[in-house]
């Protein structure tokens, strides 16, 4: 008999899932057991499911790709069940079946495939008096009214933005509050939260979609920790990129790899930025590690970024020497635009440091400059190539110096 198939790569990349075309969904049955609420959907189909929470109301939608549903569009309340409230049911798309149940609090949830069934099961998480909210506003809240007050200033916060993960460190061991676990959100915003306690602190580490600040604030007996993206926060976002970087080192003249003259210039500029706290400056590496070209426009495009500065060396035939800036030559926006950027900061670097000057030039094809959104600039300090060239490289004072002349650019590009 034959069989029609379909093929689509897993949401890892990882697998080739193989699909009959007819998958259908042919009956639902929810109960409860001694874990807490189940729901078990049957149907000739490949147990593929996605999920994610939503608030107001209080839910969990699950998304089946691939499927139609023999069932027509249903809704039941009053389940009777620990968790669920009421279950809906319908063919949301033309190839996708949602079911969506809602729930009376926070439930964690397992999913089990098996051939011609997915059950889906919810508990009692690990964690406690945290709730997340994602309505008009993203929030999560930890309700301190049993555990006193709260030191707010005593929390640290890290921005591990590269890994799009933000780190919220409490002072004490609140476990006996909060608990521990996984709260499970993949709402296109955050992925997920951990809670932990270890050595006397509890830690949150928010797993995330995008790239966000969050701020605490504390409001009727619980603490809220707000979402927000940075350019509601920042009037003046930079990113700088270290051209280069791990597997690819760039150019290379005697000895010096072009990748770690980016990454010392780089350094000392951000030892010039991290003073100045009107100007919010994210780092495509601040390493040895290698972002591809697209990591790095993602990461200028996703923080909405003001001004973009990626830093290189040059190479070619030894007489060549000298310093050049390269912009994006693209349609004219409002306010400063990636030439009149690049004039300012080519103007700057050579104000700073003696080098000969080779203009500034076109860079449209090049992909960071082409792809970034901001006004996007692209410095070649010197040659690596050039005798005279690689001394200045290899002096700290040199590289120090093309720093100031940056960051003064930066000061420039916001004050025109």
């Amino acid at each position: 008999t034959a069989i029609d198939l379909a093929c689509r790569l897993s949401d890892d990349r990882k697998q080739i899932l193989i699909m009959g075309v007819d998958n259908t969904i042919n009956r639902m049955k929810t109960g409860q057991n001694a874990e807490g609420d189940y729901v078990e959907i049957y149907g000739n189909f490949t147990p593929d499911i996605k999920v994610m929470r939503l608030t107001e109301p209080d839910r969990l939608v699950f998304d089946l790709p691939n499927t139609t549903t023999l069932l027509s569009t249903r809704s039941a309340s009053n389940i009777g069940g620990k968790y669920i409230t009421a279950i809906r049911s319908a063919q949301f798309s033309e190839d996708t079946t949602r079911v969506v149940l809602e729930t009376s609090s926070h439930a964690d949830y397992r999913i089990d495939k098996l051939d011609g069934l997915v059950k889906v099961t919810l508990f009692a998480p690990g964690y406690k008096n945290i709730e997340y909210t994602n309505d008009q506003q993203t929030e999560i809240s930890l309700d301190t009214s049993t555990s006193g007050q709260m030191d707010l200033k005593g929390i640290v916060y890290k921005d591990n933005y590269l890994k799009k993960e933000y780190i919220i460190e409490l002072p004490k061991d609140y476990s006996q509050y909060f608990g521990s676990g996984e709260m499970k959100v993949n709402d296109g915003k955050i992925n997920s939260i951990d809670v932990s306690t270890k050595n006397g602190k509890t830690t949150l580490v928010i797993h995330e979609a995008g790239i966000y600040e969050f701020r605490i604030k504390e409001e009727n007996g619980k603490v809220n920790i707000v979402a927000y993206k940075p350019s509601e926060i920042y009037d003046q976002i930079v990113v700088i990129d270290a051209g280069h970087g791990g597997s690819d080192p760039g150019a290379l003249g005697d000895g010096l790899y072009e990748k770690t003259a980016n990454l010392s210039i780089v350094l000392y500029l951000k030892a010039l930025l991290d003073q100045n706290t009107s100007i919010k400056t994210y780092y495509t590496r601040v390493d040895d590690t290698y972002p591809t070209l697209t990591d790095r426009v993602a990461l200028a495009n996703a923080v909405g970024a003001d001004r973009f500065i990626s830093v290189h060396n040059n190479s070619y035939k030894p007489e060549f020497t000298g310093y050049e800036t390269y912009y994006f030559n693209g349609p004219a926006t409002p306010g400063l635009d990636s030439l009149e950027f690049a004039n300012m900061m080519h103007a700057s670097v050579l104000g700073n440091v003696s080098q000969i000057d080779r203009k500034v030039r076109d860079g449209s094809p090049l992909f960071v400059l082409r792809n970034t959104k901001a006004p996007a600039i692209l410095l070649e300090i010197g040659y690596v190539t050039n005798t005279s060239d690689l001394a200045k490289l290899k002096d700290e004072s040199f590289k120090k110096n093309v720093a100031k002349g940056i960051y003064e650019g930066i000061l420039e590009s916001f004050e025109a």
